[in-house]
């Protein structure tokens, strides 16, 4: 997974003549933030420079790979917390129905940012608080937003917002997947129609010493591995996230929520499913059940869907 190349040219221009150094010990400071937990400030030039550099990637991955799940058919986005335009970005890329884009972040300059990047969408830019009402839009966005906040404010509004659906994603960690539980409790209780990734409405349930999440993988710029010192030319972005509609939508029979383990003669896949979590060894005898298991991804629905089929009805 890579951004759309209009976005990484935009980000070259942006990073042009901005010293190596500089960026990596900015980009240290931000990982280090980030697994801890902590909020990111990003209150000099090249704060945000290594932060669009480092995170913009990943994220765009995603969120790209969360709204993938769900078939909508969005005219309008609002995009809450959005840094620099990044989940909008990554809608635009799923949904082409998608017509304009409303984008609000507290940080000036990060959104200032963002607007120089641009956006393959009619956008409206905002600055302020992501808890405050706004005008309903088809799809709601809260990208790595919620957990930074007083969340049950946060999602209360931007539930009422929602026309069609909220994607709420969030990293990949036992605090980040404790966060997008309840959130999707809260969800679950004024009305919401889980979409993805769950198969069902009932309590998690995922062990307390376990966690649901998911990866993207990211392919790394040239630049990218200078600025980490590192030799991989990618990197796995974990993730959590629960996507919320309004109306009734069809629902995936199950979720692989493990890497697939291909076994002599057989496929082992651990599941997600209406009736717990399961196991189901996919012989070779099944033919084509196998040849889908062998296919098949962590993180997708299962049974696997044909090609080109949506994961749901569509929404719109």
């Amino acid at each position: 997974m890579q951004l759309p190349a209009v976005l990484r040219n935009a980000l070259e221009v942006e990073l042009e003549g901005v010293p190596l150094g500089d960026l990596s010990r900015a980009s240290a400071l931000l990982t280090e933030q980030y697994r801890a937990g902590k909020p990111s400030r990003l209150t000099t030039s090249v704060e945000r420079l290594a932060y669009v550099a480092a995170r913009m990637p990943a994220t765009y991955a995603a969120v790209h790979g969360a709204l993938l799940q769900v078939a909508l058919t969005p005219r309008t986005v609002l995009d809450l917390g959005a840094g620099p335009g990044t989940a909008a970005w990554a809608a635009a890329a799923v949904y082409p129905s998608l017509e304009s884009a409303r984008l609000v972040e507290r940080n000036g300059a990060l959104s200032a940012l963002g607007q120089r990047l641009g956006l393959p969408l009619k956008a409206e830019w905002l600055v302020g608080d992501v808890g405050v009402e706004q005008p309903e839009a088809d799809l709601v966005l809260l990208s790595y937003a919620l957990g930074e906040n007083d969340w049950p404010r946060i999602l209360e509004q931007a539930w009422k917002s929602t026309g069609m659906a909220l994607a709420l994603i969030e990293p990949g960690t036992p605090k980040g997947f404790a966060l997008v539980r309840e959130a999707r409790q809260w969800l679950i209780a004024r009305g919401g129609t889980i979409a993805a990734p769950c198969p069902h409405a009932k309590a998690c349930p995922m062990a307390k010493d376990d966690w649901c999440h998911f990866a993207a993988r990211v392919e790394r710029t040239s630049l990218h591995r200078r600025m980490k010192g590192a030799t991989m030319g990618y990197e796995d972005e974990k993730f959590s996230y629960v996507v919320a509609s309004k109306a009734p939508l069809a629902r995936a029979e199950g979720r692989i929520i493990r890497h697939p383990q291909q076994k002599a003669g057989y496929v082992q896949l651990e599941l997600c499913t209406a009736g717990g979590l399961v196991r189901e060894n996919v012989a070779k005898s099944a033919g084509g059940r196998h040849r889908a298991a062998r296919k098949a991804h962590w993180g997708d629905a299962w049974p696997a869907k044909e090609k080109g089929e949506p994961e749901g009805s569509p929404v719109g």
